[in-house]
Formats: structure tokens, C-alpha cells, sequence
């Protein structure tokens, strides 16, 4: 099964030099635990919200807001997928994570759109260094390749688009056929352009688990870390040459004529690269250009 874990910091907290070195060292030792077993996945940082843009399509006419799809207290910093049986074992992995200045929201993804990704990944090279769980590993062999050079290909900026919907929204059968129709064309076209990295679907809000750490007791909740009027879907993550493009891109979105879509690029040096070989959906592969979606 599936997780993402959507974190999310206070933006009203001042955190220190020394806190955040200690904050990255608890992350960095996370990571070091859960990618050599397989269980993180892939995920990034993000810029702070103030460099969001928010896109909507109303009666045919873009709409583009600066700032993030919500004004709440605590606002999205960065993402992870996990892989765990249940949701016990990805809240005791969340239990481990630096939860001091924030939440972290715990949603499964749809069973049949589970992150899948929809090109070729190279993956991380501090992450390989590290080792992944593979055929190699299991015979005791060490990973080959390891390098920590810039992926090769790469040709512009990461940036991830939440998809967000307001939950009481309601489409007729022919909206529903006319928004999946589109939606099958958005992801053909950026699929095949090899502008589409990778995303899925979340199950409904009603599905997430919220866990915050006060004064040393981890607070488990019902629910996600904010009551907001639109609440995240989906995800996906597109590399465009700079957030103009981006912007297109996320207007031509279904889902945009109805609820939004938020823009948010990451930090540049953390550009949501995977932490091991991802398997290529075929549905994907097959229609992505020659030379591209051959798996890692």
C-alpha cells in the first residue's frame, strides 16, 4: 500500500539555524533508514508557499492567484511516498520523522493510481550511494553506477501541481465522461512530451490521518491538517523550462475548470527525485516517445 505523506510546517514559526541542522539531520537519518529497505519511495522539498501560484478556469477564462490553493497556519513544505502493509507500520514511520513545527497528513493513494511513474527516472545519486532494495542488494552485491552527478536529460524545473477539489462538488454523468475524456488527453500530451514525471490519486480526506508532536506526545487525528473549502486529490509532477509553461500546463488540467490546481516549484536541490528504480506503468511506457518509459 501506498502513502503520501504531505509536510506541513507552521508558517507563523520562527525556526533557528541550529533547530533546522537538527531537523535535516533527523530527515537525512529517516531517509538513510527507509530507502535502503524500499520503503521511501520518492519526494522532495518545496519552495515556501509565498512562491505558489494557483490556477483556476472559470466560463473558459484563466484565472491565476499568487500564494497557495488555502491560507491556513500550517502550509505544505515538501512531500514523501512511502510503501508500508498497513497504516500502522506508515505511522510508526511517520512517529520517527521531526514533527516539531508542524503535521505531517497521512493519505492512502487510489488502489489502481498508486504514484505511479509516467517516464524513465534516473535515480538519486545520494540515494543510490546509499543502496535500494534489488536483485544486486538481495545477492549481497554493491549498487553499481553510483554516482552523484545531475541527471542526465534534464532540461528544466520540477514543479508540483496539487490538484485540488472542493468535496462537495457534484458533476453530471456527461461532466464526468466529458472531465475524464479530457483527462486521459492531458495525460497522453504530457506524458508523450516527457513533461509528466510522475503522480496519482489520493483517496478522500475522510481517508487521511493527521500526526503532530506537542511537549513530547505524538497526537494521532482523523482527518487532514487543515479544514479548507478545496482539499488535495492528486498530485503530479511535470519539469517545464520555467513556471510560465508550468502554469499552461496546470491550466489545461481538467480538474481546473472545477476546483484548482496549485503550482509550487521545489528547492532546487532536492528537485522530487526518486530514492529507487521505479517500474514504469505500461499504459504509460506505451504511449510515452521512443526512447523513453523503458523503466529504470
Amino acid at each position: 500500500m501506498k502513502y503520501m505523506l504531505l509536510h506541513c510546517v507552521d508558517k507563523d514559526v520562527d525556526i533557528s539555524a541550529e533547530a533546522t541542522a537538527e531537523l535535516n539531520r533527523a530527515m537525512m537519518a529517516w531517509l538513510e533508514d527507509t530507502i535502503p529497505r524500499g520503503v521511501s519511495l520518492h519526494g522532495g522539498q518545496l519552495q515556501p508557499a509565498e512562491t505558489a501560484s494557483t490556477v483556476r478556469v472559470r466560463g473558459g477564462e484563466l484565472l491565476v492567484t499568487d500564494g497557495p490553493f488555502a491560507e491556513t497556519k500550517e502550509q505544505i513544505a515538501g512531500y514523501d511516498v512511502i510503501e508500508c502493509a498497513d497504516l500502522d507500520e506508515a505511522l510508526e514511520l511517520v512517529s520517527r520523522l521531526p514533527l516539531r513545527y508542524g503535521c505531517i497528513e497521512v493519505r492512502p493513494f487510489v488502489d489502481r493510481d498508486q504514484a505511479l511513474p509516467r517516464r524513465s527516472l534516473e535515480v538519486a545519486g545520494w540515494a543510490r550511494a546509499i543502496g535500494w532494495r534489488d536483485d544486486r542488494l538481495q545477492r549481497g552485491e554493491p549498487p553499481s553506477d553510483v554516482t552523484t552527478a545531475e541527471p542526465a536529460g534534464k532540461t528544466g524545473n520540477k514543479y508540483m501541481l496539487m490538484i485540488c477539489v472542493a468535496e462537495g462538488v457534484e458533476l453530471s454523468p456527461e461532466e464526468v465522461v466529458e472531465s475524464d475524456r479530457r483527462m486521459t488527453a492531458w495525460l497522453e500530451d504530457t506524458i508523450g512530451r516527457g513533461v509528466n514525471l510522475h503522480g496519482g490519486r489520493l483517496r478522500p480526506v475522510s481517508s487521511a490521518t493527521t500526526v503532530r508532536a506537542r511537549k513530547g506526545e505524538l497526537l494521532v487525528t482523523d482527518g487532514p491538517f487543515a479544514e479548507t473549502k478545496e482539499q488535495i486529490a492528486g498530485y503530479d509532477v511535470i519539469e517545464c523550462p520555467h513556471l510560465d509553461q508550468a502554469i499552461e500546463v496546470a491550466s489545461r488540467h481538467p480538474v481546473a475548470r472545477f476546483g484548482c490546481i496549485e503550482v509550487r516549484p521545489f528547492v532546487d536541490s532536492e528537485q522530487a527525485m526518486p530514492r529507487r528504480p521505479l517500474e514504469v506503468a505500461g499504459w504509460a511506457r506505451a504511449m510515452a516517445p521512443e526512447g523513453e518509459g523503458q523503466g529504470s
